[in-house]
């Protein structure tokens, strides 16, 4: 309320640019004030490893198509050869 107020005092004398750079601060306080940093790193728990997963998927999948030109194995060839050492690496360590 006390940032709506100000904003609101402050807003008489800003050109049309500043103008809607206030309006934007003050309906994001309006519209999201529930939002707070609890809440923030919760929802980052909990999409974290589907994040992780699909940076994983993606660095796959560009290896893949980059290594397709010195072989004669397919995309979908490359990708279960690349899961096999991933897995035989991850139980040698």
């Amino acid at each position: 309320m006390v940032l709506t107020s100000y904003l609101d005092t402050i807003n008489e004398y800003k050109n049309d640019d500043e103008k809607k750079i206030i309006y934007l601060i003050k309906k994001s306080y309006l519209d999201y004030h529930d939002i707070n940093e609890e809440n923030i790193n919760r929802l980052r728990l909990k999409h974290r490893l589907k994040v992780i997963q699909n940076m994983n998927e993606a660095l796959l999948q560009s290896a893949a198509r980059n290594t397709l030109k010195y072989t004669l194995f397919n995309e979908y060839q490359l990708k279960d050869l690349f899961y096999v050492f991933k897995v035989k690496k991850k139980n040698n360590e």
